[in-house]
């Protein structure tokens, strides 16, 4: 069993304590925000950027703030996109869900960190509605190209005015062969909600969408869990649990915190499992969260020592992940070249073997 070096805190319940962590936080973000690009040059910035820089941490400062208020547990739509929005009660899975495909026990799962429609922009409130757009059709250019079945989305909005007030889940959904989508909203306010999302064309049921307690976050984040069905090698049809998750950046002891709630909500629900998303950190970083979660939840990851595979150019590093559990094996496991975010996209395909018990 793999341990974490920290402690749990008690959940914060109450809306102004939690208003007042996320100043806390917040306060916290902005000083580091404005040191990003200063430390590395001994000259100081020009007046132009240090205004620029300042100004977009003291918006976010308060946006951010603003959107503190959150249910920590919600139960999202799910959304057709053929026909009206079904609830997760009336929503059901048909057999063989991939029924156009003559290996049905194969998946093909991508996971992207879509940065609010920005592509690699300094920031998304600098950029206009028909940019967003522009970038939206980026995305939906590269799924139609490398046609997944499944996709995981971090750092994706509802219609929120920093981004083009455009829902981009269903902007994607409705540009690609996706049949259903969720969107997990872990922010909301101020004109404002993002969160991470599932896009599927097989069917999604039993959504559920968990942010993590103000206390184990900087900025509201959290994970958005699905069930979807997928012939195994015998011919029959399981349930597997599709997650999309995004960890906090800056601080590992608070990232460390989160992947004990995720660990928590995952190990009782004893299906085959696949957990996508931008996890912001690497197998061998001093937090052992990717370690903790795969050995806790009995998860594999594609060459965890590879040094081949960063997803996040600026820094080089591994930040993205497809983790699966002892059902599947990897037949391919690609980072995309394509650019369309600050992050790259990562695109797997997993052979479900047969059904184990958990």
């Amino acid at each position: 069993m793999h341990h974490l070096n920290t402690e749990d805190n008690t959940a914060i319940t109450d809306g102004t304590e939690a208003f007042h962590v996320y100043i806390t936080r917040t306060c916290v973000l902005y000083k580091r925000f404005a040191r990003i690009g200063f430390s590395s040059s001994s000259r100081p910035p020009r007046p132009r950027q240090l205004l620029l820089r300042c100004s977009t941490s003291c918006i976010l400062a308060v946006v951010l703030t603003a959107c503190a208020t959150l249910d920590l547990r919600t139960i999202p739509v799910i959304e057709s996109t053929t026909k009206p929005a079904q609830s997760p009660e009336t929503s059901i899975s048909s057999p063989s869900d991939i029924a156009s495909r003559d290996e049905k026990n194969i998946i093909k799962v991508m996971t992207l960190n879509m940065a609010h429609a920005r592509n690699d922009g300094f920031h998304q409130i600098f950029q206009s509605a028909d940019t967003a757009r522009d970038n939206l059709d980026t995305i939906r250019s590269l799924i139609n190209t490398r046609k997944p079945d499944i996709v995981a989305l971090q750092e994706v909005d509802r219609p929120s005015f920093w981004s083009g007030s455009i829902d981009h889940v269903d902007y994607i959904a409705r540009g690609t062969s996706f049949t259903h989508y969720i969107n997990g909203v872990h922010a909301r306010g101020f004109n404002l909600s993002y969160g991470t999302a599932l896009l599927s064309n097989t069917t999604l049921t039993q959504p559920l969408t968990v942010t993590f307690k103000p206390d184990h976050s900087i900025t509201p984040k959290g994970f958005l869990i699905s069930t979807s069905r997928l012939a195994d090698t015998s011919g029959s049809d399981i349930e597997v649990d599709i997650v999309s998750v995004h960890l906090e950046i800056f601080n590992q002891n608070i990232r460390q915190k989160q992947a004990i709630d995720l660990v928590r909500e995952l190990r009782t629900r004893n299906r085959p499992l696949i957990i996508m998303g931008d996890f912001n950190t690497e197998w061998h970083q001093s937090d052992a969260v990717i370690k903790y979660i795969v050995y806790e939840l009995g998860l594999q990851t594609f060459e965890p020592d590879s040094t081949e595979l960063a997803t996040f150019p600026f820094f080089e590093k591994r930040f993205d992940w497809i983790l699966a559990s002892s059902h599947f094996t990897f037949t391919s496991y690609k980072v995309l070249s394509e650019k369309v975010s600050d992050h790259k996209a990562v695109l797997a395909t997993l052979r479900l073997i047969t059904e184990k018990s958990m």
